[in-house]
């Protein structure tokens, strides 16, 4: 994501090329780590009855929206950034699956779940993940 806002900020949205990779370097391997959240999270299972609605919710929003970044991703190269339409075409990727503001409203129902948002905090991967977030100045710190 930083290589991706650095190449956006130092004039690659001026150039479809640099554009077009910047983007392919983030989706390809986003979509491939919210493809395996959903599928750790699916594996550890809800760690009780009354988190079972929520953890099913995620696991669910994680694999559908890793398997949209990796669409995102495929229909993504085969665009040309000489064709006059790129930009165009380039806004019709993605939906709702991509928006990263969407992720952010599963975090923050994760870290509000009385259950879940104590794991989250405790587990190693999501402090990371939140100390992550606070360094690139996101809201999802906790």
């Amino acid at each position: 994501m930083m290589n991706l806002l650095k190449v956006m900020f130092e004039g690659g949205a001026e150039d479809p090329a640099l554009q077009k990779q910047a983007l392919l370097d983030y989706s390809g391997p986003a979509g491939k780590a919210l493809t395996d959240a959903g599928a750790k999270l699916e594996d550890m299972g809800a760690p009780s009855a009354d988190a079972q609605a929520l953890h099913d919710e995620l696991v669910k929003f994680f694999t559908d929206s890793g398997a949209a970044l990796n669409d995102v991703s495929s229909q993504l190269a085969t665009l040309d950034p000489a064709d006059p339409e790129f930009a165009t075409k380039l806004e019709q990727l993605g939906g709702d699956q991509a928006d990263p503001s969407k992720l952010q409203e599963q975090i923050k129902k994760l870290q509000d779940d009385p259950v879940l948002g104590e794991a989250f905090k405790k587990a190693p991967q999501c402090v990371a993940m939140s100390e992550k977030l606070k360094s690139l100045g996101g809201s999802l710190g906790g």
